[in-house]
């Protein structure tokens, strides 16, 4: 047990860290000495630096599939033939309060911000967080609001990505602009909120 909450001190000093300062200038002997351990123990968890930084977007990675999953799941035919159908605001309140509310999330994310310009691999993450998925669960939430109108499937690309591009921007505007607070939060579900109003009445 003391093991596991060691190893799990590790990796949320290290995401705070990392979210902060960027990946580059942060050591191991830092993220040790905010744990109060000696690297040689932070060495019996992680092989180094960027084994940790790894570990850390594989976990963010993971909750971001697990959040749409569940997203998905709720609207698929099957279950919308036994249960009432979910709303389109239930999606977007899920995804925020699970998802881009989430502190670890949060911090991740903004790693992702500060890194994509150093690594490759970071980079083709960053645009899989902020840009495919986000599409990927707009074009879904656009199937929900259809259907509550007994419309016709259509694939309106336009009418998707000029959403996600407002949902983007309020994330970068709000969520991704100093500390994730409170306010912020509230401020951001208002405008997506009135955002999603107009966008019922106009479509």
């Amino acid at each position: 047990m003391a093991r596991i909450k060691t190893r799990q001190k590790i990796l949320d000093e290290a995401a705070n860290m990392f979210s902060e300062k960027g990946y580059s200038t942060v050591s191991v002997r830092d993220i040790a000495n905010a744990c109060f351990i000696k690297e040689s123990t932070l060495y019996y968890h992680f092989e180094n630096k960027r084994d940790i930084l790894n570990t850390i977007i594989k976990e963010f990675e993971t909750r971001q599939k697990e959040i749409t999953d569940t997203i998905e799941d709720a609207i698929s035919p099957s279950i919308l033939l036994k249960a009432k159908p979910v709303s389109f605001d239930w999606i977007y309140d899920t995804y925020c309060e699970q998802f881009l509310f989430d502190p670890f999330c949060n911090k991740v994310m903004r790693i992702l911000l500060l890194e994509q310009f150093n690594d490759i691999k970071i980079q083709a993450q960053y645009n899989e967080c902020f840009f495919e998925r986000t599409y990927k669960l707009n074009k879904v939430s656009m199937m929900v609001l259809e259907k509550s109108r007994s419309r016709k499937k259509t694939d309106d690309s336009e009418i998707i990505q000029l959403f996600n591009s407002f949902l983007i921007s309020l994330i970068f505007k709000y969520l991704m602009n100093g500390p994730l607070t409170d306010q912020n939060k509230i401020q951001f579900k208002k405008e997506l909120d009135s955002y999603c109003e107009k966008f019922h009445k106009n479509n």
